[in-house]
């Protein structure tokens, strides 16, 4: 059986009932899906291009981009290589949260 996929705003009505540990994964996820929706849109390409050079398909990118999907991490290098992009490991900073740059 396939895992429900929730939309963002489904998640972030739940927040205050997550844990702290549980809301700083979910920004996090927030933080990386953003910055690869971002790099797709400033590259210009839609994502049916993606698809076409990503080899990670259309619905799937689309899942991910709005619905909050637990990708792979193959998965999101197989999307980010095309963009002229990488995952890198960095420190954490002492307070996290969506409002920070």
């Amino acid at each position: 059986m396939a895992a429900k996929t929730r939309k963002w705003d489904e998640i972030y009505e739940n927040l205050d009932s997550l844990t702290p540990e549980d809301r700083d994964e979910i920004e996090l996820k927030v933080k990386i899906i953003g910055q690869i929706l971002d790099a797709r849109k400033e590259k210009g390409i839609t994502q049916a291009e993606l698809e076409s050079i990503s080899g990670v398909n259309q619905t799937f990118i689309s899942r991910l981009e709005n619905n909050g999907m637990d990708p792979q991490l193959t998965t999101i290098l197989k999307i980010l290589h095309p963009l002229g992009k990488t995952l890198a490991v960095v420190p954490i900073q002492e307070q996290t949260g969506l409002n920070q740059q």
